[in-house]
């Protein structure tokens, strides 16, 4: 199930927890017993992500949904919006969290959104963070309750594409006025080269393409020639 090209950022998030997969009970016993955060690699996953995705898009509100599905007297909700907000404390001051703290499976991760998304008049819709393996089932469920799934986010590709742009940060006014002062024997390797840069990038193949033509018509109208 692939994202949507379209961000809803009007409609709730929804982080669904993970703490079920490959993480037994007494593992997060453990953790929260030694004063760790009780939760998976994949629910810390959901968490940062999460906090990815509110830092580039002004959604009304994140829901975190999932109860204590370990016993630990501390709902993975919860455990996953505390975990946010140390990795992103400037979120955890300024966007709202609501925490569903009932839900154990994903049928009832569905039911008890619901009863959020009415109680709070959020209307039908969310926005939904779940891991790929996760995903398909958890839309089904959602559906069972009249809800719609507009926009499908998964943890791996929303972290991958933040380090992605961590590693490749580019300022348009430095490459202009570099570009500007190359002679004309250099320009196009250095837009080449710009362009291999962009292509190891999510969505970089249109990136690319969006350089060769500013390259081939732009560039020339507004630059003299060396």
């Amino acid at each position: 199930m692939n994202r949507s090209l379209e961000t809803q950022s009007n409609v709730p998030l929804v982080v669904l927890g993970e703490n079920f997969r490959g993480t037994p009970a007494s593992k997060l016993q453990s953790l929260s017993s030694n004063g760790k955060d009780p939760l998976s690699p994949a629910s810390k996953m959901q968490a940062r992500a999460a906090g990815e995705l509110l830092r580039e898009v002004d959604f009304p509100v994140v829901i975190f949904s999932t109860g204590d599905t370990a016993g630990l007297g501390v709902s993975e909700a919860r455990a996953m919006c505390d975990y946010m907000g140390r990795k992103f404390p400037d979120l955890a001051r300024t966007r709202e969290a609501i925490l569903e703290e009932v839900s154990i499976d994903t049928e009832s991760n569905a039911i008890e959104t619901g009863k959020v998304l009415e109680d709070r008049c959020l209307g039908t819709k969310i926005n939904l963070l779940a891991p790929h393996y996760h995903a398909e089932r958890a839309v089904k469920e959602f559906e069972r309750q009249g809800i719609s799934v507009v926009n499908i986010y998964h943890p791996d590709e929303i972290l991958a594409e933040t380090e992605a742009k961590r590693r490749f940060s580019f300022n348009p006014l430095r490459f202009l006025n570099v570009y500007r002062s190359l002679p004309q024997t250099q320009k196009e390797y250095r837009i080449e080269k710009l362009g291999r840069r962009l292509l190891s990038l999510p969505g970089g193949r249109l990136a690319a393409k969006m350089i060769t033509t500013i390259q081939r018509k732009i560039l020339p109208k507004i630059l003299p020639r060396k």
